[in-house]
C-alpha cells in the first residue's frame, strides 16, 4: 500500500499495488519444549515484491509504465507455538511472536523512475523492519519427522519507506509525503525432525 500527497495543496493518496509472490525459507530450532507449546527461534531470507503501473503524460500521449519492486530481507522470528492434537498423528498448530527483518537488498528501480512524486533516495528505505508475525496450520506425524502447511501473517510496527518533504528532486514543499505499507502473506511447507 503507498500513501502519498505530492505537496500541501494536494489530495492524501492511498494506491493499492499489485501482489506478486516472493520467497521465503528458514531454518528453526525449539529453544524451550513444554507439553502444550514451546519457544522457536527462526533465521531466514524474505523476498517482498510488488508492482504498480504509473501513468507518463507527454505531449499528446499517454503510456503505462510498470514498476517492480523486490527488498529482500534477513529475517528474524521468535515464536511461541502451539500444538492442538486431532489424533495421533495430524496436529493443528498455531504461532504468534516479535519478528525483525533487516534489508540487505533493495531492486535498483524502486520508484526510481515515472510520476514526479515519486522521487526518493536509497536512504530513504528502512533497513528494519520490526513487527509481529503470525498463524495456523496442520502438521502430520511420520515416525520422527513432522510435514506440514502454514499460513502466516506478518504485521510491521512501521513503514518499509516513510519519506517527508520537500522532495528529492528539488520540486514541491514540505507537504510531500510518501509512505510505503507492507501486507506480507506466507505460505509455509514444514520439514521438522526431532533431533
Amino acid at each position: 500500500m503507498w500513501e502519498l500527497r505530492e505537496n500541501s495543496g494536494f489530495p492524501e493518496e492511498r494506491i493499492e499495488s499489485k501482489k506478486k509472490a516472493g520467497y521465503f525459507f528458514q531454518l528453526s530450532a525449539d529453544l524451550i519444549k513444554r507439553k502444550h507449546w514451546n519457544w522457536n527461534s527462526s533465521l531466514g531470507v524474505l523476498q517482498k515484491n510488488g508492482e504498480f503501473e504509473f501513468y507518463v503524460f507527454r505531449q499528446n500521449s499517454t503510456s503505462v509504465s510498470p514498476n517492480i519492486y523486490k527488498w529482500t530481507y534477513l529475517s528474524f522470528t521468535n515464536l511461541a507455538r502451539t500444538e492442538l492434537a486431532l489424533n495421533k498423528s495430524i496436529y493443528l498448530t498455531g504461532n504468534i511472536g516479535p519478528r525483525i527483518d533487516y534489508l540487505i537488498k533493495n531492486s535498483n528501480d524502486s520508484f526510481s523512475v515515472g510520476g514526479a512524486f515519486f522521487y526518493r533516495d536509497n536512504g530513504d528505505i528502512n533497513k528494519i523492519n520490526i513487527g509481529l508475525s503470525g498463524g495456523l496450520g496442520i502438521m502430520f506425524q511420520l515416525n520422527k519427522v513432522k510435514l506440514g502447511l502454514e499460513g502466516n501473517r506478518n504485521i510491521n510496527f512501521n513503514s518499509i519507506m516513510n519519506v517527508k518533504g520537500p522532495r528529492a528532486d528539488g520540486y514541491g514543499d514540505e507537504g510531500f509525503y510518501f509512505k510505503v505499507k507492507d501486507n506480507t502473506f506466507i505460505l509455509n511447507t514444514l520439514l521438522l525432525i526431532a533431533l
